[in-house]
């Protein structure tokens, strides 16, 4: 997925990716729509996709992510909601950081200030930045 990143790396959006939905008693959480499930947020190589909270339940749009900074206005914007995803988004946005030609550094500290209350987007975005 990140050509000349550490195991860690991968390790650590591994734990991310399923932690969003292997939580307490409830496995494999799903939205489903018409006959296709759907993850709440997932990554595909360097791309991050989410359900956009903001429309439902009137419209159901999946909101696709390029790059860190889009990902970052995604959660500015509530794009994704619920300390999981939000956790599993900021991680994502550090990942592409990383994969990325950005100074480390300054996308952490762009991601941290999207929601500078959230702990588990803080928690996220240390575990993947120390991984990279």
């Amino acid at each position: 997925m990140f050509t000349g990143k550490t195991e860690q790396l991968r390790s650590s959006l591994f734990s991310l990716r399923h932690s969003t939905y292997l939580c307490g008693n409830h496995q494999n959480q799903f939205m489903k729509v018409g006959d296709k499930h759907y993850h709440t947020i997932w990554m595909e190589g360097r791309v991050v996709y989410m359900i956009d909270q903001n429309l439902l339940p009137f419209e159901f749009h999946i909101k696709r992510c390029e790059n860190y900074e889009s990902t970052c206005e995604a959660i500015r914007r509530m794009t994704v909601r619920g300390a999981g995803a939000i956790g599993a988004a900021a991680g994502f946005a550090m990942a592409q950081a990383l994969a990325g030609s950005t100074n480390p550094d300054i996308a952490r500290e762009h991601i941290r200030a999207t929601r500078p209350t959230a702990r588990d987007l803080f928690y996220a975005v240390d575990r993947v930045y120390e991984a990279g």
